[in-house]
């Protein structure tokens, strides 16, 4: 998809864009390749593992992608992303490998895709109305809707610490996402292992709870050196949320149909990730952007207490 960074009109970029959107559905099924190779006792520590993964992808990426647009122009990043996406895929198609089909299997659905289409939507008609992923969506919605509440607006709040002189202003609310990705990355593992000890309907409402604890000091902080700390420990404890939950996804559907109960957690998160930046400009709009952190607080308490009562 190196492709969009040569269009030059906003319409092709954006249905360019919305095309990497619809075949970037590999997260689930690449969480359904390791789940389903690891035992039941250390479903918590696959699952972090991945969930850590993804998280340095975010921290590495925008830097490299920064740097090769500062000195080959924004083209070369974007052919530099296609290219990585090649050799990402030929290693996952040597290296990878999958087992069997799970009992029941229909093994039609390997060959003909809209078999495995129309099987896929039967199975997540059936989760959502008789399993407990229901609830535990909702539950990830509002934890995913509080977390990005105050993305948009992080370089606003910023300029409202004091001391800071204008030119750190940029830099300091960059680094208040790259230590919030260092500390889910370090702390990530711990979670997901203390996930198999205690199991996961303990540890999401815990994490979910202290995650919406460490907003309130967010929000009374005015010196960049404390909010960076903050968003560290941030980033340590909402750690915890999303492993537990992939694990308490795979526990929750079959082996059959665990590429579709995670693809309906995924949904739920991408779906907040478009309402919570949203909502958050808009409120920033209407009330600045301190505000928001309370907010986000309550939000995460009221998502604590919901997973607490269904999981």
């Amino acid at each position: 998809l190196g492709l969009d960074g040569w269009w030059l009109t906003p319409w092709p970029l954006l249905l360019l864009r919305f095309g990497r959107g619809v075949f970037s559905g590999f997260i689930a099924p690449a969480l359904t390749l390791v789940t389903e190779g690891a035992p039941p006792d250390r479903q918590g520590r696959v699952t972090a593992v991945s969930q850590s993964s993804l998280v340095a992808g975010t921290v590495v990426g925008p830097a490299v992608g920064a740097w090769i647009g500062a000195h080959g122009g924004p083209h070369l990043a974007f052919l530099w992303c296609a290219w990585t996406a090649a050799v990402a895929t030929v290693l996952v198609a040597f290296i990878a490998s999958e087992g069997a089909l799970p009992e029941g299997g229909n093994p039609l659905d390997r060959r003909r895709p809209w078999n495995a289409l129309r099987s896929a939507w039967v199975d997540a008609r059936r989760d959502l109305s008789t399993g407990g992923l229901m609830p535990l969506m909702i539950g990830l919605f509002l934890v995913q809707v509080a977390n990005t509440l105050v993305h948009p607006v992080l370089r606003l709040h910023v300029e409202g610490f004091t001391g800071l002189p204008p030119g750190r202003m940029l830099e300091v609310a960059g680094y208040a996402f790259s230590v919030a990705a260092l500390g889910q990355i370090l702390f990530s593992r711990f979670w997901g292992g203390w996930t198999d000890r205690v199991g996961a309907a303990g540890v999401i409402p815990l994490t979910t709870l202290l995650t919406a604890l460490t907003f309130v000091p967010l929000g009374l902080a005015r010196a960049a050196d404390s909010f960076l700390w903050l968003r560290f420990l941030q980033g340590a404890v909402a750690s915890g949320t999303v492993p537990a939950a992939y694990a308490h996804v795979g526990r929750l559907s079959g082996v059959g149909r665990r590429g579709v109960a995670y693809g309906l957690a995924l949904s739920s998160f991408q779906l907040a990730n478009v309402v919570g930046p949203l909502g958050g400009g808009c409120l920033a709009a209407a009330v600045g952007t301190r505000p928001l952190f309370f907010v986000a607080a309550g939000i995460l308490g009221v998502a604590a207490l919901w997973m607490r009562s269904r999981l």
